[in-house]
This record gives C-alpha cells, structure tokens and sequence, in this order.
C-alpha cells in the first residue's frame, strides 16, 4: 500500500511539473515550480541528513514557507492543504 501511495504521489508531482514546452518558451506552471522546489528540498534535507531532526509537520511547513518565498507566492496563488500533504506524503516514504 505504501508503495502504491508512493508511485502515485511520485507521478502526479511529476505530471504537475512536466509542461508541454513549446522550443522552451511555454514556462512551468506556479503549482509545477512549487512542487518542484519541494521535492528539492526534502531531498536537499534527507541528503544533508537533517530532514528528521524535528516534527515532519514542522519540516513540512519549513519547506512549503521557503518555497513561497523563492517562488514569491502568496497564500492565495496554492492550496497550502494539498502542498503540506505533498510534503509529508514524501517524508513518510523516505523513512
């Protein structure tokens, strides 16, 4: 089951990242650079070997917190709810 959850986590952040990119002009979507910069950074943590020093959900928020800022979004412009579950659905399928 884990795995499952696992593949289909995987896949729909891919097909979220992945654009139809026309020469390299059509740029990717905000939720497809979001999901980007957060896989990035949990797998940035885990290889640094930080990414369990504290709570996942304080991990998660940490993240999500520093992705806005980079990709200078607002509350309004993502689902916070959806991109948390992203986050922690990751975590939990790196322990």
């Amino acid at each position: 089951m884990k795995k499952i959850l696992l593949v289909t986590i995987i896949s729909l952040m891919i097909n979220a990242c992945s654009t139809t990119r026309d020469e390299g002009k059509t740029p990717r979507t905000q939720v497809g650079q979001l999901n980007g910069c957060m896989l990035n950074a949990v797998y940035d943590m885990k290889n640094e070997e930080t990414l369990f020093f504290n709570n996942k959900w304080t991990v998660a928020s940490q993240i999500l917190n520093s992705c806005k800022r980079k990709l200078h979004l607002t509350s309004r412009d993502i689902n916070e709810t959806q991109s948390m579950s992203i986050i922690i659905s990751v975590i939990d399928s790196l322990k």
